[in-house]
């Protein structure tokens, strides 16, 4: 049996969209393979557990606009603890915009640009007005198909670079090539993807359980989650109104 530790670093910023459903996900997948997985609170005004290398993954969820903006300070101010804890293979996931807080920078809709966390060359433009709400389908890796929705009020402005943790098939009811989405370095994943992600594509989600659990990783199935994963690609890469039924 094996325990490991999640961090869940500022949940009072970072919950929104029930993306926490991915730790609930962690949990429940642990307990069937007869381990644990136990989550940690870490609020804005705490010192980070991953800066004392006492977790195993680090979460961070959905925010909005404006909070985005509070997690990458808060972020920012352990950029180097943070460094070393993904270099030396520590897990981290992270969905929605908080995928941001590694950019360079994010550009605000007053035009002021907001520095990051810079550790990769990408760059994130907000805007205001009309959300823009769409399915998508992409793969990872070349050989696992993955289905989210995106919920935004910013872009990044690149579609193409390296790192990138899906090659997107669909999105917006259009299918497309030569677009990228999401960051894999390492064992950092960060993507804008909701869903949540992890129960939404459970060949994907295992990819990151075999690593956190190893000899004790052990391939377990909730009810129906494979076909419901089959399920919604199926109707966003077939149906006519593929943005109806996010």
């Amino acid at each position: 049996m094996k325990q490991i530790k999640i961090e869940y670093l500022c949940p009072e910023l970072c919950h929104f969209y029930g993306d926490a459903g991915n730790l609930l996900y962690i949990e429940e997948k642990a307990r069937l393979m007869g381990n644990s997985a136990e989550v940690i609170k870490t609020s804005q005004f705490d010192v980070p557990l991953f800066a004392k290398g006492e977790c195993d993954m680090v979460y961070i969820g959905a925010t909005t606009e404006e909070y985005v903006f509070d997690v990458a300070k808060y972020l920012i101010k352990y950029k180097a603890e943070l460094t070393e804890y993904i270099e030396n293979g520590g897990y981290v996931l992270a969905t929605g915009n908080t995928l941001e807080c590694f950019y360079e920078s994010i550009e605000k809709e007053d035009g002021s640009i907001f520095e990051c966390l810079g550790m990769f060359p990408l760059h994130a433009v907000q805007f205001y007005g009309k959300r823009h709400s769409y399915n998508v389908i992409a793969r990872y890796d070349d050989r696992i198909t993955v289905a989210g929705y995106k919920n935004l009020c910013s872009y990044t402005k690149e579609d193409k670079y390296d790192n990138y943790l899906f090659s997107v098939i669909r999105q917006a009811g259009k299918n497309v090539s030569g677009v990228y989405e999401g960051i894999h370095y390492k064992n950092l994943f960060a993507t804008y993807l909701l869903g949540p992600v992890l129960l939404q594509n459970p060949d994907f989600s295992d990819e990151i359980l075999k690593g956190l659990f190893k000899e004790d990783f052990v391939k377990v199935r909730i009810p129906f989650e494979t076909e419901a994963h089959e399920k919604r690609v199926d109707d966003v890469m077939n149906s006519k109104n593929p943005d109806g039924n996010g």
